[in-house]
């Protein structure tokens, strides 16, 4: 399973604050999980990265096009099947890291 510590985690805490509500993360941790989950994947760009983006244009606006029709084609359909609200829907079809976009859905209610 991909991410088993996180997900494990995620379970775990998700659980207890059904529970008991007691669960809170402060918002200035939040802030520092995305701080250091961004300097870690900036410390992966290399120079050789950087020069060869011009050559990757066409294939990254490409990829980028293919993923936003998936998420609103799946993020409609999950809505429809599940009764979803349209962000929870979209969020769980967004390409992305666990971490980044379970971040991104505490922010938006989702």
């Amino acid at each position: 399973m991909p991410a088993s510590f996180m997900t494990g985690s995620m379970l775990v805490v998700a659980i207890i604050s059904i529970n008991t509500g007691q669960m809170y993360m402060p918002r200035s941790i939040k802030v520092i999980a995305q701080i250091i989950s961004g300097a870690y994947l900036g410390q992966q760009v290399s120079k050789q990265d950087v020069l060869q983006l011009p050559r990757l244009t066409k294939p990254i606006l490409l990829l980028l096009l293919f993923f936003t029709l998936n998420m609103f084609v799946m993020g409609k359909i999950f809505s429809l099947f599940f009764h979803m609200d349209a962000i929870t829907a979209l969020l769980s079809c967004l390409t992305g890291g666990i971490m980044d976009i379970s971040l991104i859905s505490i922010d938006m209610g989702a």
